[in-house]
């Protein structure tokens, strides 16, 4: 299915519609620009970017996986559909919903799996709360 463009109104979106989407495109660019620097971290230093003892009982041998991981699922999926909300696809508006969502969810199983809870992960479940309620608020919008 091909993405399509909001249609074109002449006026452009109205204020609170820009400001909604500048919030969004901003919040979901900070999370790519972290997901991407972090995976791309953890890939180059698989055995000391954090220590080990972290991956105890996870499977993991190394932070490779998770690195890649991170890198893919909290770098590259944002970073694509903040560029589709620049673009003005349709697609953006169920993107932010899943990057909202995806966002908490990865918090929530790193926070269950590693077994270890900081400031950060906090800090990234709220950015993940606050993509998911704007691009309910989006939707709900459009």
């Amino acid at each position: 299915m091909a993405a399509t463009r909001e249609p074109a109104t002449g006026a452009g979106p109205a204020p609170r519609g820009r400001r909604l989407q500048r919030a969004l495109v901003s919040l979901e660019a900070l999370v790519s620009v972290s997901g991407l620097g972090g995976g791309a971290y953890l890939m180059a230093r698989p055995t000391t970017a954090m220590p080990m003892r972290l991956l105890d009982g996870t499977g993991f041998a190394s932070w490779r996986l998770p690195g890649v991981a991170l890198f893919v699922l909290v770098g590259v999926a944002p970073g694509v559909v903040a560029v589709a909300a620049t673009r003005g696809l349709r697609a953006a508006r169920v993107g932010h919903l899943l990057v909202g969502a995806g966002l908490v969810a990865w918090i929530v199983v790193e926070m269950l799996w590693v077994v270890v809870t900081w400031p950060l992960q906090i800090a990234y479940a709220s950015i993940g709360v606050a993509i998911l309620v704007l691009g309910l608020v989006d939707r709900r919008a459009g």
